[in-house]
């Protein structure tokens, strides 16, 4: 059976050929204390939000939150974390969380699925520094054609969105990556990932078997 693979939702993925990997702030943890009440096909990811990083002394108890559930068969991933210089929270103490859940991603060895705004230097200097051998992904990119190419050049996978339907230059950019680099992603809407597959095999001019087949090279490490 072909999957169609969901790099990033905040929602469970319904359906036999489904393969979904939701996001978990540290406070919805509880969610994985029931496994038998999570929906066949669906994996999580674990993470600190630059957006929601909370008081600074309640990072810690975070942190160890993570941790604990990080070695999970459940967690396929850490995040989603990243920088937003649209945050209130200094980017000096963003970094710092997220080089954290970065070297916990590599001491595990998962992946790690990044949120970005405005910050795409910074992230790609952290990369260099850190030089992790984990899959990094940026999940629902918006950037421009210049930033996609510079983000693949350092082996970043990027994940595309329902704003793919709206957008034309992100249509553009994503009919320009290479499949290898590429995810597709409902995020928080009401989107239907197979709709998402449907769209992006018009742009890419191509069957969506083929993109279900494509994306899936990548995606399969996420669920071991």
């Amino acid at each position: 059976m072909k999957f169609f693979y969901n790099i990033h939702s905040h929602s469970y993925g319904l359906g036999e050929n489904k393969r979904t990997l939701r996001s978990l702030m540290p406070e919805e943890l509880n969610i994985l204390d029931n496994p038998g009440e999570i929906p066949p096909g669906n994996l999580f990811s674990v993470g600190i939000h630059p957006n929601f990083l909370g008081k600074l002394e309640e990072l810690p108890e975070k942190f160890a939150l993570i941790e604990n559930v990080s070695g999970s068969r459940l967690v396929a991933a850490i995040g989603e974390c990243g920088l937003d210089r649209l945050s209130e929270t200094d980017l000096d103490i963003q970094k710092d969380v997220f080089v954290k859940q970065a070297k916990m991603a590599e001491k595990i060895g998962k992946p790690l699925m990044i949120h970005c705004v405005r910050a795409y230097p910074e992230l790609i200097a952290v990369k260099n520094l850190l030089a992790p051998k984990q899959k990094w992904v940026v999940h629902g990119f918006r950037g421009s054609e210049e930033t996609a190419k510079q983000l693949v050049k350092h082996r970043f996978l990027l994940s595309f969105g329902p704003e793919l339907r709206n957008s034309q230059k992100l249509a553009g950019i994503f009919q320009k990556m290479p499949m290898e680099s590429v995810f597709l992603e409902t995020d928080d809407s009401e989107e239907k990932i197979e709709d998402l597959y449907r769209y992006a095999s018009e742009i890419r001019k191509n069957t969506v078997a083929c993109i279900l087949d494509e994306i899936a090279k990548s995606a399969e490490s996420f669920w071991f």
